[in-house]
């Protein structure tokens, strides 16, 4: 008794957090260090940006314990800003751990934070074509932007085709607020390069939300401003190899389990929840399969598992709509909005209540805005259309003129 007293008196002076071995029978039990989930704060910004550099250092170590501690610390810190990360990512020193710790700490702040928003809403009536429809209150956008102008592109994406009203708010949420874009648009036959101050997501209209299906393309599209960094290693392997080894090694999905997929060039095996392929069908992403357990997407292999928000910045190539079709829909619902204004005209004319003049005039209106959109949309067409006719002739024109060169 006297000495299991003493023992446990000793245990109790021991200091906090220290790893005590703790005997039972034969064995040795050792008692993992107490962790301390506080978060680390410094004075000022300098001393963050000096503790930063310093977690660099150690998470370019060839200590496995030293990277560990360091990539722990890393997510502890509130005060390295969005900004600092990304100042620390364009140091060229970076090994790939080390710019893979910060690109995941970027992230997780990228979502944190507050993000850009442009204040309109979409108009017109062409599927692949972003047409400004209406402007909204209290953005500077308002200033710079009109009604009925046409957005080519935007910070160099060009805005053509089927993914363009989901390529534009991605581009726009990659942005601080107060920030400016870019933007190439055609107000009717003109076409002008505007750099256009942007607001804040926040302040939209009642209905917006920012969930994770914006933020994920957003941040790839922050991210691939960011620089490639370091060369990555490449491991080649045949691709039907690997889909066969994949799927030999992948277990089959249960419902609510999750399910590993390996990645058999090397490195840690990924998981993808199994309801996955469930929220992959109600998106409608036809391009997208998953076969015994790799992830295929438009009939290549994927080496990583993907999660269904991160998926819409899949870059989907379909052919846009030919411009000469463009303009004949255009031309069709020129003439049937026309005949609504007519027979709104009309209806008018007969109305006998106030209520009724006014749900009518209200709706006249709308019907005249929505004429004078296609019409803005047509001869940003016909421009384009012109635009290219002069480019492929300039084009076919240095084709001659360099064949003629080498006869």
């Amino acid at each position: 008794m006297a000495t299991a007293g003493c023992f446990a008196a000793g245990a109790m002076a021991q200091p906090e957090g220290i790893r005590l071995p703790r005997h039972q029978g034969a064995h040795e039990v050792i008692l993992e260090d107490q962790k301390d989930d506080r978060p680390i704060e410094f004075e000022n910004a300098a001393a963050a940006k000096a503790a930063l550099n310093e977690i660099i250092t150690h998470l370019g170590s060839g200590d496995f314990q030293a990277r560990r501690a360091a990539a722990e610390k890393l997510g502890k810190i509130s005060q390295f800003t969005l900004e600092m990360l990304e100042d620390a990512l364009q140091r060229k020193d970076l090994t790939l751990e080390a710019r893979s710790r910060l690109l995941g700490a970027a992230r997780k702040r990228f979502f944190e934070t507050p993000r850009a928003a442009l204040g309109f809403q979409f108009g017109g009536t062409l599927r692949d074509r972003i047409v400004i429809g209406r402007l909204i209150d209290g953005f500077p956008a308002k200033m710079v932007l009109e009604e009925g102008d046409m957005i080519m592109s935007a910070d160099g994406y060009r805005l053509e085709g089927p993914v363009a009203r989901a390529v534009l708010p991605a581009v726009i949420v990659s942005h601080d607020p107060g920030e400016t874009i870019k933007l190439v648009v055609r107000r009717g036959a003109q076409k002008l390069t505007l750099d256009v101050p942007l607001g804040e997501f926040a302040r939209l209209e009642q209905g917006a939300w920012m969930g994770p299906e914006r933020l994920a393309p957003a941040w790839r599209i922050r991210a691939a401003r960011l620089g490639g960094g370091p060369e990555p290693i490449r491991v080649e392997l045949d691709r039907d190899a690997w889909v066969s080894a994949g799927a030999q090694k992948a277990v089959k999905q249960e419902r609510g389990q999750m399910e590993p997929i390996a990645v058999d060039g090397g490195g840690m095996p990924r998981l993808m929840r199994g309801q996955d392929a469930q929220m992959l069908a109600m998106n409608e992403l036809p391009m997208l399969m998953q076969r015994g357990g790799v992830v295929v997407i438009n009939g290549r292999p994927q080496a990583r598992a993907v999660g269904a928000a991160a998926l819409l910045d899949i870059d989907v190539q379909e052919a846009p709509v030919p411009i000469e079709e463009e303009l004949n829909q255009l031309a069709r619902d020129r003439a049937t909005f026309e005949r609504r204004v007519v027979e709104t005209e009309e209806a008018l004319a007969k109305a006998t209540d106030d209520e009724s003049r006014m749900r009518l005039q209200d709706g006249l209106s709308e019907l005249r805005k929505m004429v004078g959109l296609i019409g803005k949309q047509s001869e940003a067409l016909r421009a384009e259309a012109a635009e290219q006719r002069i480019e492929g002739e300039a084009k076919r024109s240095s084709s001659v003129d360099a064949m003629d060169a080498r006869q």
